[in-house]
């Protein structure tokens, strides 16, 4: 978010960081730079979220069924709640039932504590985990390991619609991304425009739209095998 990397730090990760779910530390970038590491690896933390595709359209169907109506947040938030009962895992529970009550505070103060289910827990339970999913595959399902980024991450023309709703702080320049993690996002547009005039991606691998890979991802036919992905 910003050049001065004492001010990114303060600002990203001990007060937004500890914000939606308590866990304002270095953990997230310790684990997302094991992503960026190996894609596809062995110690991949976002495997399941882009792996196996193409899948069937009914499979992807489920999928989104399970974001939208909160299943997928309830499988990340029920091991905070469990661990409030157990000796040595009380702290990440404590951590975010106290961000939690400090959120419903700030809205409670402005007048208006119903927004807090409306704008803060409802969007995290449904819309967040859906384009969470949508957008983990638009980055990189259906493809391989290898140490070619351009085999394991999609480039897209982002629309204006999906930088504002889908992929904001230019996270849709993920190609760019990966060819250079330390860019500033403010700088990934002018990066990716370069690899594309220096002729590093080929047309061929620019996808016209985040719907038409979506699309893509969900045209393996109806497998009848044991191993066919939920």
């Amino acid at each position: 978010m910003f050049s001065n990397r004492r001010l990114n730090d303060i600002v990203g990760i001990n007060i937004i960081g500890w914000l939606p779910l308590g866990t304002g530390n270095h953990g997230y970038r310790r684990v997302h730079t094991s992503h960026h590491r190996d894609e596809f690896g062995p110690n991949e933390p976002d495997f399941l979220l882009y792996s196996f595709y193409p899948i069937t359209a009914a499979s992807l169907v489920r999928k989104l069924r399970r974001d939208v109506s909160g299943v997928s947040a309830w499988r990340i938030l029920k091991p905070r709640f469990r661990g409030l009962f157990a000796a040595g895992q009380r702290m990440p529970g404590v951590r975010l039932l106290g961000m939690q009550i400090a959120v419903f505070a700030i809205f409670l103060v402005a007048g208006v504590p119903w927004l807090y289910l409306a704008l803060w827990v409802l969007p995290y339970l449904t819309w967040y985990q859906l384009i969470n999913r949508l957008r983990s595959i638009a980055e990189h399902g259906g493809l391989t390991r290898s140490d070619d980024r351009r085999e394991t991450t999609h480039i897209i023309t982002p629309s204006v619609w999906v930088r504002v709703l889908l992929a904001p702080l230019n996270v849709a320049y993920h190609l760019a991304h990966h060819v250079d993690s330390g860019m500033p996002f403010r700088n990934l547009p002018e990066l990716q425009a370069i690899l594309i005039e220096d002729g590093y991606v080929p047309d061929h691998l620019i996808w016209p739209s985040y719907l038409s890979l979506w699309k893509a991802a969900a045209r393996q036919p109806a497998a009848t095998g044991p191993n066919q992905p939920g």
